[in-house]
């Protein structure tokens, strides 16, 4: 069984759900974590295996909106100003292209 904070992550990913789910459930077992055992600790550490899946299936500037909905889960958006702001300058740059 999925905890809580899995369903939520599958419904911010911006997939289907069911394609979510079996997507998400890849990314937090290869960053070691069942899904029914996610804890807020543990979504930031399979954090890169999200992205990573993420950006198999959406648009780089998608992914990015993606990620900032998942680190709000967590409440991890306000500790990462800086990073969030250049990716919002790189996904600008990358649309105008």
């Amino acid at each position: 069984m999925a905890s809580e904070l899995f369903h939520q992550l599958i419904e911010v990913s911006g997939l289907s759900p069911i394609f979510a789910h079996t997507t998400m459930k890849r990314a937090c077992e290869r960053g070691g974590v069942s899904p029914g055992q996610l804890t807020r600790a543990e979504l930031l550490r399979v954090l890169p295996s999200i992205r990573q899946a993420l950006e198999t299936y959406l648009a780089p500037q998608a992914v990015e909106e993606r990620m900032r909905e998942i680190r709000k889960l967590n409440n991890l958006g306000s500790l990462f100003p800086l990073a969030e702001a250049l990716n919002d300058v790189r996904a600008e740059n990358t649309g105008s292209d």
